[in-house]
């Protein structure tokens, strides 16, 4: 044999070996092991957070496209698989797992856009060109892209990455007919997502969705098979994990419930001890943050004092500014105007930062970040303030609230929020709001979760040190 065949049939067996650990070198928990394999058309492995998610769904297109799928062998190679999820951002973990489990050599260095004609609209295309997956192709699209993007398409397997929308869905579940084949979802219900996802439940109790639910314990999170069977996390971890969710969350967290719970507060470690007529220290750092509300009569800013304290973030909320029912822009700027005066001895010129929000259009016409500065413009004329001026809105992701709320429970039981006792209407909030994204409660919340996620993100910085406050 020459050398040049030796070497060809060194590199031979050591890309069989590869594709071997690839395929088999994983140990699957007795519920991954059970979504593998359903046969059902449409699975759903639905449940806790930890409990495996992300790398089945990762490691089902892996062994799918290239036909090395150990349970599911209707389709041979090439095939064509479509992943979607809300944002390329929200599906880099379970993308992260799935480079770790295929060969990225095997695919055409370029990747293809198709369909749509502005940026964001089109979906990728990755082309396998060898190995045993040789002519698949791996399609990655988003929810918000919307179902239009895969009009017209026929696949032989989707790959859900977190609830689909109702439409999306329904435009995928035709494209799947002409192979026979099939969808596999993978979701943890939330407090963003669970009020909306009544016809995906209704789809499951009718058995056309076959569910596998999945509860965060010790026997879930251990891979069986090895010689010695180790959970990824430990049971402390887990009391640890339970104890940190919101108490409306919980049940969805780890796996019991499809719903919140009823009558849970969202913020349920605010207490007494959270309210407290202590003025922050001078020199802090002031944040004015909007919630431009749809509801007449709703536009509301609190306003924030933070410092940091032993290394930690304390905050002070200090005031609430609201405008009357019809309460016009210039009404709202001077409550927000009087309330630095009044409640800490400072002008507009004295605030640090300034948060906004998108546009909202209710009763009173359309509100949004420029409004309200053209509004401090028609009361202090210009040059306005270059912080007022730079107003930011905050980014909103798929799980940025609940994000948010968690923020502020920790920080509650820590001692680390103190709300001044005139800020009834907030106080009231925190006290009773349950979650539910139409109550009137939530307005004056998104103000101070926007105030709060954005200020202790955001680098400390204070336009004037010597701003003593009374």
């Amino acid at each position: 044999m020459s050398t040049r065949s030796n070497a060809q049939e060194l590199i031979s067996a050591q890309e069989r070996r590869q594709e071997h650990q690839l395929s088999y070198s994983m140990r699957w928990t007795d519920a991954q092991h059970d979504f593998l394999r359903s046969t059902a058309d449409i699975a759903l492995f639905s449940g806790a957070n930890q409990v495996g998610k992300t790398i089945i769904i990762a490691a089902d297109i892996a062994m799918f496209l290239e036909g090395r799928h150990p349970y599911d062998q209707t389709h041979a190679p090439p095939v064509k698989v479509l992943f979607a999820g809300h944002t390329w951002a929200e599906m880099a973990g379970t993308l992260e797992k799935l480079w770790g489990m295929i060969d990225k050599r095997r695919f055409k260095e370029t990747i293809r856009f198709e369909g749509g004609s502005l940026k964001g609209q089109k979906i990728a295309v990755y082309d396998v060109i060898s190995g045993p997956g040789k002519g698949s192709q791996l399609i990655i699209a988003t929810y918000a892209q919307g179902a239009k993007r895969i009009s017209g398409m026929t696949i032989h397997r989707l790959l859900g990455d977190e609830p689909l929308t109702k439409h999306f869905f329904g435009e995928a579940v035709p494209r799947l007919l002409r192979f026979g084949g099939h969808m596999r979802i993978g979701l943890t219900p939330t407090l963003d997502t669970y009020a909306a996802l009544d016809w995906l439940w209704k789809l499951v109790d009718d058995g056309v969705i076959e569910e596998h639910r999945v509860e965060l314990t010790v026997a879930n999170v251990t891979p069986r098979g090895g010689l010695v069977e180790t959970p990824w996390i430990s049971a402390g971890d887990i009391e640890l994990f339970e104890s940190r969710c919101l108490p409306a969350e919980v049940e969805m967290r780890m796996g019991r419930s499809r719903y919140a719970v009823a009558g849970a507060r969202v913020i349920g470690r605010f207490s007494p001890a959270n309210i407290s007529e202590e003025l922050p220290p001078g020199g802090a750092r002031v944040t004015v943050s909007l919630d431009h509300s749809k509801r007449p009569g709703r536009e509301v800013a609190t306003i924030l004092v933070d410092a940091k304290v032993k290394g930690a973030h304390r905050v002070w909320v200090t005031s609430v500014a609201a405008t009357a029912k019809h309460g016009t822009p210039v009404e709202f700027a001077r409550a927000i105007q009087t309330a630095l005066r009044d409640d800490l001895g400072i002008t507009v010129a004295d605030v640090d930062y300034w948060i906004g929000d998108r546009a909202a259009v209710s009763g009173t016409g359309r509100w949004d970040n420029q409004t309200v500065i053209d509004a401090f413009r028609e009361i202090l004329g210009d040059p306005l303030p270059e912080h007022l001026l730079a107003m930011e809105t905050p980014y909103k992701y798929q799980g940025s609230a609940t994000d948010g709320w968690r923020l502020i429970n920790a920080m509650c039981a820590e001692g680390h929020i103190l709300i001044h006792p005139r800020c009834t209407t907030l106080i009231n909030s925190l006290r009773v709001w349950e979650g539910l994204a139409s109550a009137p409660e939530k307005d004056v919340l998104d103000a101070l979760r926007y105030g709060i996620v954005l200020a202790i993100k955001s680098e400390y910085t204070k336009q004037r040190p010597e701003v003593r406050f009374r």
